[in-house]
């Protein structure tokens, strides 16, 4: 039996689709690991995966007072520094913990977070590599890297510099310790970066997002596989206790017309109880019911009116058809949920590849968006009335059916299935 190491590293968001990769793997045959942060073992756990642990809590990292600047800065160098800061700091628990997840491996699939240490393990074991993106992440000249700009630059070549720009950055910080790593496991030293070893090996990449959202580059060759969207399957719910909803949620949902979502997330809030006055103001001055999902932020659910209701965790699938309007910050899966919905968008970006979707979103027809440094309660009042409007709405839905005839997990398996033959 086939064994594949799955890598992958950040919050659930970005764990989530590996997960639901992972399952479908084992349903299709494989023996499948999924190596992921300890704040994430009970998710991995419960959907029945084989968890290996890699260190650095995602969740403790992005609630502190530093990951909060680091999300409201959006200064993409400062960034790479202070995450490459931490994984320096992990670097010998990370470099023992890949080898343990890679052992007996005979395929490795990584994520951005993970690409590095994942391509020393495929060479050092002599199996393949492949790279699983939920956002734009290699080089094109059809637009710009998402980390170092969303503006449209004029020629294709200036698109292709800002990656190389990117690579350039990240690479200057983690090459002594990645060559550190090559030396424990008997490789040489490299002075070429990662992701160009990548490029020149050809190794393949799962792209997880739809074309009907961003059209495949024309630049890009066969090793690139658009999928669509990884979706966590209702199986997998139920396995996680988040098939069945709050009682209270149906309720109030039932008691009336369709609400908009505000959805903080991992949005840098720093003043909750203005966020919720300013939202409550929202849903009076709109003539609306709004839900608050309330993410990571500290917000109490205390002298509600009745036309706002504040959740928890929820999920995303099920929430969104009910609802006439969604806002969010703009991360691929949430992304996913709200188009799949049919539900017009606003993303709130705070950072990464956040504002490169709102763009799309916005360029689409299907929604807009305002950086969330930018964002004020005019600001987000006018947009949704923008967002409210039949026609924005009726393109979301023409959207929505084209996504839901989309199958990314069974893709992606058929993709790696097709590049694993073709390594015998």
């Amino acid at each position: 039996m086939t064994r594949i190491a799955l890598l992958a590293h950040g919050t659930r968001g970005d764990v989530q689709p590996y997960v639901a990769l992972a399952a479908r793997l084992m349903e299709a045959g494989f023996d499948v690991s999924l190596a992921a942060p300890p704040n994430l073992e009970a998710f991995v756990r419960r959907c029945e995966i084989p968890y290996k642990r890699l260190s650095g809590d995602s969740q403790v990292i992005l609630e502190s007072e530093q990951g909060r600047r680091w999300l409201s800065s959006g200064n993409v160098a400062a960034f790479l520094k202070e995450l490459g800061d931490i994984l320096h700091d992990l670097r010998h628990d990370l470099d023992r913990e890949v080898q343990v997840a890679c052992e007996g491996a005979d395929a490795i699939i990584a994520q951005p977070l993970t690409e590095d240490r994942g391509l020393i393990m495929a060479e050092a074991l002599g199996v393949p590599l492949l790279l699983g993106n939920f956002f734009p992440y290699c080089r094109t000249g059809a637009f710009a890297n998402p980390f170092v700009t969303t503006s449209k630059l004029p020629l294709p070549m200036l698109n292709r510099a800002t990656y190389a720009l990117f690579d350039h950055i990240w690479w200057k910080g983690q090459r002594p310790v990645m060559n550190q790593m090559r030396a424990q496991l008997g490789l040489a030293p490299e002075s070429r970066s990662t992701k160009r070893r990548i490029y020149d090996r050809r190794d393949p990449f799962l792209h997880a997002f739809s074309t009907h959202v961003l059209p495949r580059p024309t630049d890009w060759g066969d090793e690139h596989t658009v999928t669509g969207y990884w979706q966590l399957p209702q199986a997998l719910r139920e396995k996680l206790g988040e098939a069945a909803m709050p009682a209270k949620l149906v309720d109030w949902l039932a008691a009336g017309p369709a609400p908009i979502f505000i959805g903080f997330g991992s949005m840098p809030v720093e003043d909750p109880a203005a966020i919720l006055a300013s939202t409550i103001d929202l849903a009076r001055r709109l003539q609306t019911r709004i839900i608050i999902g309330a993410g990571w932020s500290n917000l109490a659910d205390t002298d509600l009116p009745d036309e706002v209701c504040l959740i928890g965790s929820v999920n995303h699938e099920w929430l969104f058809p009910q609802c006439r309007a969604v806002v969010h910050h703009g991360g691929a899966g949430t992304t996913a949920a709200s188009l799949r919905a049919g539900a017009p968008t606003l993303i709130c970006s705070v950072f990464a590849d956040q504002p490169f979707w709102g763009r799309r979103v916005a360029d689409l027809g299907v929604g807009a968006h305002i950086p969330f440094r930018k964002m004020s309660p005019t600001g987000l009042e006018s947009a949704l009335r923008d967002l409210l409007r039949p026609e924005v709405a009726q393109r979301a839905s023409a959207l929505s059916k084209r996504l839901q005839q989309e199958n990314g997990i069974d893709e992606a398996v058929m993709a790696i299935k097709t590049h694993l033959n073709d390594k015998r």
